[in-house]
């Protein structure tokens, strides 16, 4: 009798499906029992496809043959493993060991994968367009002629080679918020579901910004660039002009991605050698094209002749990587200052907050700061069983600050601990300003600190 309960025969007519889908919007849960197959995968298929003014993504759960239909039949199903059989597992999209596992799947594997999904397409769409829209800044110089500023070869190894390592990273490694963090503020994942992501509005900046980048990156260059001293090489200007304004906007893009990569103490290898990696393959491949004619003696390979040498020698060209990709990233800088120190998200909250926790304290903090481990509790939370399982000690550290705790806690238990302050002075160690509280009974120890125990 506490809630109100709806028999279903048939959802035949238009009139019924109206009524009831009037019904259902209108709910926070909806429990629907004693349905055939047929019928779960129906309700699915009315929520998916009449909805149409909240557009919901459906998912579907089940562990059992009978929820293969409802499986197939939502935009992302989830088969568990069960007692009734693989076929769930079979055809659903994922698959979880048990239920519980949902929430992990849901707000972290899943918001990581919207994310990550996002940035690529974004990202992708903002490299190619800076790539091609100096081409179309500089069909105006040459008076639409038709003549390109790359060199062909070169030019191939802008998606497979110079672009590809930072994306792969981003759309594979890039965990903008940890785990953990995700978990205890789950309403983060809000942004989600509205879309906050991927949309037109971030669509429209990233084409503005790939416009701002490469026409700044033409320009300055053009201005750097276009006295270096070609005429040692015969009718090389062109190519050593277009291969400095593609190194500069190689070394533009990479910074861009770092600019978009988590924080930067939670990078890893892979983080730091795929932004690396653009800049590196592209020097080796004009060093070796550059040689390449004296080598093999082809006609294809004479244009590039020297044009290494030539190239890496000029301090304009040098100078032109740091102050042309400096200039031309100095807006996204200064937006991204505005935007997180005065018109925070709860997003970028969160994250400030992840970095935080992320920053492990170091092995001589914990020996000179050396607390009990219920008083680190009481302090820090759950957080710090969390750092402290994940932070990797050599056997000596371990053994260090195993003595270390173990001291002070019998010091505490003796009521000594204001010879334990002496002794830390004499060894160097910065006595640490919270008071001595006893590792059982959690009680604020000595005469000192007598008012505050009475308080709490």
């Amino acid at each position: 009798d506490e809630f109100p309960v709806l028999r279903l025969k048939h959802l035949d007519s238009d009139l019924a499906v109206i009524m009831f889908l009037q019904l259902v919007t209108q709910c926070r849960s909806v429990i629907a029992c004693r349905l055939s197959p047929i019928q779960k995968a129906q309700i699915v298929a009315l929520i998916k496809s009449r909805c149409h003014k909240h557009r919901p993504m459906t998912m579907a759960v089940g562990d059992g043959g009978n929820d293969v239909s409802m499986i197939q039949e939502a935009n992302i199903g989830v088969g568990i493993y069960g007692h009734e059989g693989m076929q769930a597992v079979r055809s659903a999209d994922f698959a979880i060991g048990q239920f519980r596992f949902l929430s992990r799947l849901i707000l972290v594997h899943g918001r990581w994968n919207y994310r990550r999904v996002s940035i690529v397409i974004l990202f992708s769409f903002y490299k190619n367009m800076a790539l091609i829209m100096t081409l179309f800044a500089y069909s105006f110089l040459n008076g639409h002629s038709g003549q390109t500023l790359y060199e062909s070869y070169l030019m191939v190894g802008w998606n497979a080679l110079y672009t590809f390592f930072p994306i792969l990273v981003l759309g594979i490694k890039d965990e903008d918020i940890s785990a953990e963090t995700v978990l205890r503020f789950p309403f983060i994942y809000r942004s989600n579901q509205l879309d906050k992501e991927l949309n037109i509005e971030k669509m429209r900046l990233w084409v503005g910004n790939a416009l701002l980048h490469s026409f700044l990156v033409f320009i300055l260059s053009t201005f750097l660039i276009y006295k270096l001293d070609t005429y040692s090489i015969p009718n090389a200007s062109l190519f050593v002009y277009g291969t400095a304004v593609y190194g500069i906007l190689v070394v533009t893009v990479c910074v861009k991605a770092a600019m978009i990569m988590q924080h930067m103490h939670r990078w890893t290898r892979w983080h730091y050698l795929s932004i690396v990696s653009g800049p590196v393959l592209y020097a080796i491949f004009v060093a070796s094209y550059s040689e390449a004619y004296d080598v093999l003696h082809m006609g294809a390979f004479s244009d590039f002749f020297g044009l290494g040498g030539v190239l890496f020698s000029s301090i304009t060209f040098w100078l032109g990587v740091v102050v042309v990709s400096f200039s031309s990233l100095l807006l996204d800088f200064i937006v991204m200052y505005l935007y997180r120190m005065y018109l925070p998200t709860n997003q970028v909250i969160i994250e400030e907050i992840d970095c935080r926790l992320e920053r492990r304290p170091s092995m001589s903090t914990r020996l000179r700061n050396g607390a009990s481990s219920a008083a680190s509790f009481l302090f820090l939370g759950d957080w710090h069983k969390q750092l402290h399982k994940s932070t990797h000690f050599t056997e000596h550290e371990e053994l260090c600050w195993q003595l270390a705790k173990f001291e002070r806690e019998i010091s505490r238990e003796t009521n000594e601990t204001q010879q334990q302050q002496s002794d830390d002075k004499e060894m160097g160690f910065i006595v640490t300003s919270m008071p001595p509280i006893h590792p059982i009974t959690m009680e604020f120890m000595g005469e000192d600190f007598e008012p505050l125990e009475a308080e709490y």
